[in-house]
């Protein structure tokens, strides 16, 4: 099968889970081979508190993912890593990490290793002040690490995975007449409105309420159509309601607001197989954000204020998680003259003198609120 067929396969079983979530495991087995893996597992996990959840998974053992996220979560190396990695930005364990240095750890050794784990392509989803929702692909050992194209087809189909699993968590939300919407939606930035095929407005998120102010570029989201201030914009928009044909993303506009800050705008159909109409009403999503760099998350401030490299930033939380030079040594497989290396850096960088001194300084970037 051709590479194009293969993607547009993949991404019309995405968008079918929408419906019917009964086809996240069919959908996410299409994903996996598209992207180059045996294993696929849409998760979220913590590294401030390295803790976390699995939300839908293809050929993953059940009983290796609970003691993945009951013991190994707190193990493993590369969870710090992904306070540096940005929404919708994609990667692969092989490029962030020395896989020698992997090999040597627990977590390798006692989770990886015995389900034949050789190496994970990952995206971003979502992303809090410490927490983070990803999907990911795993490659077995026959299949080698992953390369450019394993990375290159993770990018593109990851603001589609994104996409589905928020419009999914938004059907959950309506269905079940105001529920909250799941902590990986709640993270979110983006507005986000469930519309019918004129226009009107059925449902909206938090962050969509802000940009119905004055200066926003939302002239109306609620009693009637949507409409934005900027008219181009609007018949845009009406125009791709008009041609709902199929499942998907079937447009993205550009939007001004009338203190010229851009956004972007992308509408995604509801409508699968001749279905004239979600359950709900509703026949697509609108998402809307500003064309601007998300707000830093507030451990990943502190590590850029101070320039701390990602192996700095590693040994900084594993010295918050494990307590001591010997156990982030022995947990993340470095040597222990390396990990004071490192830890001499921090000091250095920081301007402080001492672990406790460390620990200080990371409560001191805790928000006043609990991480949602």
């Amino acid at each position: 099968m051709r590479e194009e067929e293969a993607f547009s396969e993949a991404i019309g079983a995405l968008y079918d889970c929408i419906l019917d979530p009964a086809r996240w495991t069919s959908a996410l087995e299409r994903l996996s081979r598209y992207v180059g893996g045996s294993s696929a597992l849409l998760f979220h996990q913590d590294h401030r508190s390295r803790t976390g959840g699995f939300l839908q998974s293809y050929n993953a053992d059940p009983e290796w993912t609970r003691l993945y996220f009951e013991k190994y979560v707190q193990l493993n190396p590369v969870l710090p890593l992904t306070a540096f990695m940005d929404v919708g930005s994609s990667t692969s364990m092989s490029r962030v990490m020395d896989m020698d240095e992997y090999r040597r750890t627990r977590f390798y050794n006692e989770w990886a290793a015995p389900q034949n784990f050789h190496d994970v392509v990952v995206t971003v989803l979502a992303k809090s002040a410490s927490a983070v929702g990803m999907f990911g692909v795993t490659r077995f050992q026959d299949e080698g690490l992953a390369g450019e194209d394993e990375i290159r087809r993770m990018q593109l189909v990851s603001p589609h995975v994104r996409r589905a699993v928020t419009i999914a968590r938004l059907f959950d939300g309506v269905r079940e007449q105001g529920v909250a919407l799941t902590s990986t939606f709640d993270a979110m930035s983006d507005a986000v409105w469930l519309l019918d095929t004129s226009g009107g407005v059925l449902f909206g998120n938090a962050a969509s309420q802000a940009l119905t102010t004055e200066g926003g570029p939302v002239a109306r989201a609620s009693g009637g159509r949507f409409v934005f201030r900027d008219g181009g914009a609007t018949e845009a928009l009406n125009h791709a309601l008009r041609h709902l044909d199929g499942g998907g993303t079937v447009g993205e506009i550009a939007v001004t607001s009338p203190d010229d800050r851009p956004f972007i705008a992308y509408l995604v159909s509801l409508l699968s197989k001749g279905i004239v109409a979600a359950p709900t009403g509703a026949a697509a999503a609108l998402f809307l954000r500003p064309v601007v760099a998300d707000e830093i998350p507030p451990m990943q401030a502190l590590a850029q204020l101070y320039g701390l490299t990602p192996r700095e930033f590693q040994v900084f939380t594993g010295l918050l998680q494990f307590g001591g030079v010997p156990e982030v040594a022995r947990n993340f497989g470095l040597s222990a003259t390396t990990v004071r290396s490192h830890l001499q850096s921090i000091f250095d960088k920081t301007g402080v003198r001492s672990q406790s001194d460390l620990a200080r300084l990371a409560a001191s970037s805790v928000p006043p609120v609990a991480s949602r």
